[in-house]
């Protein structure tokens, strides 16, 4: 910036003049706008106010100076220099107190302050990211839910048409095998009378034997048919479901099955009754087939959850090295999995076999 320069006897220039007025005019603006903003600053806000309390209590103390100095005699004069000397002291130690005394507090202050704002901006993203990873963890178990309601729809669908497959087998075993079992059974006792006739004892100990495995045939598809056919179980409670198969199973096999049973619930949905109905009588029948029979018991419990327990004394058998090998357990499990049950298989050698079929509350009160 060109400063004015007017010499002793040099030439009037009103430009030059003009250019250093414009110059001061614009170096007083400057230092204005300097001010300004010194002013504007928290820092510069923060030394005045720290000043304005300096500045009062050297107020007070040179006034209680003076007026000891004064004898307590206030006139103008005291009044005066007290408020000189107060003042030029404000003036001069306010400034060294700030810097040295205050200002490093307040720097300290003003940097947790701007510390702390990090943090909590940080705080705040974060919980922004958790919050869209809750709401995605949300929308993702929605999902898997939809699915896993749909895949135990679809399974359950699956077992009613397999259900309606096994009443028409033992239909058809029934109509059609049976009957021409008996029919053979019917020739062969015209045939025995005829040979016993003849007198020939051999050809009637033979048809004998013939019509004895012929009468076992005739017996074991009955059974098989009567097991595969399921009772009408619309009217029945659970409880009666449960009895049922077990006496049907006593009298097919001429066996003992202990029965313990707790209060059971009145309405249940028919795909339970009919899971459970399957599952106890597969389990009875696994028992009587590997187990001989022996120690056939079948629990049920009910309290947050129905539990089926059917189990034996046999030998049993390595469940893990088992699993898969037959349609029995597999057939069993997927039964019970498709109305959202569980099944648990406890066997090993020489200690009996435990099935367990557990159902949650909310199968319970599921409503086809």
């Amino acid at each position: 910036m060109a400063e004015p320069n007017f010499q002793m006897g040099s030439r009037f220039d009103p430009k030059r003049l003009f250019t250093s007025l414009s110059d001061g005019r614009v170096f007083a603006t400057a230092i204005y706008n300097r001010v300004l903003d010194w002013g504007r600053q928290p820092q510069t806000r923060e030394m005045m106010r720290i000043m304005v309390r300096i500045a009062v209590i050297d107020y007070v103390v040179e006034a209680l100076i003076m007026m000891t100095f004064a004898h307590w005699q206030i006139d103008e004069t005291v009044l005066l220099l007290g408020l000189t000397d107060a003042t030029v002291l404000t003036l001069t130690a306010a400034p060294f107190i700030y810097f040295w005394v205050a200002e490093p507090f307040v720097r300290t202050t003003r940097e947790s302050k701007a510390a702390l704002a990090a943090e909590l901006q940080v705080r705040e993203r974060q919980a922004a990211q958790l919050e869209t990873a809750l709401a995605e963890l949300r929308a993702l178990y929605t999902q898997n839910e939809q699915l896993r309601l749909t895949l135990q729809q679809s399974s359950k669908a699956n077992e009613e048409i397999k259900e309606r497959m096994l009443q028409k087998i033992g239909a058809d075993l029934h109509d059609g095998p049976a009957q021409l079992l008996v029919y053979c059974m019917l020739r062969l006792n015209r045939l025995s009378k005829i040979i016993e006739k003849t007198g020939d004892d051999k050809g009637l100990a033979d048809l004998r034997q013939v019509h004895a495995a012929v009468s076992d045939s005739l017996r074991e598809v009955r059974n098989t048919s009567a097991g595969l056919s399921l009772p009408s179980l619309n009217s029945a409670t659970l409880e009666d479901a449960i009895r049922r198969v077990v006496t049907q199973h006593q009298e097919h096999t001429d066996t003992q099955v202990a029965l313990e049973l707790d209060s059971l619930p009145a309405q249940v949905p028919q795909s339970i009754k009919i899971s459970v109905y399957r599952f106890v009588q597969e389990g009875l029948s696994n028992a009587f087939r590997h187990a001989k029979g022996k120690g056939q018991k079948v629990s049920v419990h009910f309290g947050e959850q129905l539990r089926i327990i059917v189990s034996d004394a046999g030998d049993g058998f390595d469940a893990v090295t088992t699993a898969g090998r037959g349609l029995g357990l597999s057939g069993m499990q997927a039964r019970i999995v498709a109305v959202g049950g569980t099944l648990d298989i406890k066997s090993c050698a020489a200690s009996g076999t435990a099935l367990t079929a557990t159902f949650g509350e909310q199968s319970l009160r599921h409503q086809e």
